[in-house]
């Protein structure tokens, strides 16, 4: 993976700028095919930034219905957070959310997870089959979310959790 080494993102790796600035990545992707450019991007660089708008494009199109050769596990981020990320299996799936939310030590020196808001966001994933058809499988919920949508699936836990993430978030939070 490289980092840029021009521009507003200077140092930062093409994979954190999609996270942050999508309309950017499309212009390192597809800048050198327009007549008024001012700068031509490196190569290696738009080839890689729209092998990623590819990746990306796969991933809303499996959330969109297509049809793959398996079952994909696709983690949909909601609310303050966002971002699509695609899996091979739940477990993967849970183990990016471990690692996207980890156990870190409080000011106390107490062990504590971070965790998503748990008023404002909404962590999904999604088990689409080959066939196109798609479940949620497992869920973090703000407040502001309705959770009877999913009125037959509790809170997710992360695997390393005995309590729900939203559970560890709302006691974080008050």
């Amino acid at each position: 993976m490289m980092k840029l080494t021009f521009g507003k993102y200077k140092n930062l790796t093409l994979e954190e700028i999609k996270e942050i600035d999508l309309d950017y990545l499309r212009w390192l992707a597809y800048n050198n095919s327009r007549k008024e450019r001012k700068f031509i991007v490196p190569k290696e660089i738009e080839e890689e930034a729209k092998s990623i708008l590819d990746r990306l494009n796969y991933v809303e199109n499996r959330l969109g219905g297509m049809s793959s050769d398996k079952t994909e596990y696709i983690i949909e981020r909601l609310g303050n957070i966002s971002g699509l990320t695609i899996h091979n299996s739940l477990r993967e799936a849970l183990e990016q959310l471990e690692k996207e939310y980890p156990i870190i030590k409080d000011e106390d020196g107490n062990l504590c997870r971070e965790t998503p808001d748990p008023e404002e966001d909404r962590i999904l994933i999604w088990e689409v089959l080959p066939s196109g058809h798609k479940k949620v499988v497992w869920h973090f919920s703000g407040w502001h979310w309705d959770t009877e949508e999913f009125y037959n699936l509790e809170q997710g836990k992360l695997p390393s959790d005995a309590e729900s993430l939203y559970g560890i978030a709302l006691d974080d939070y008050i």
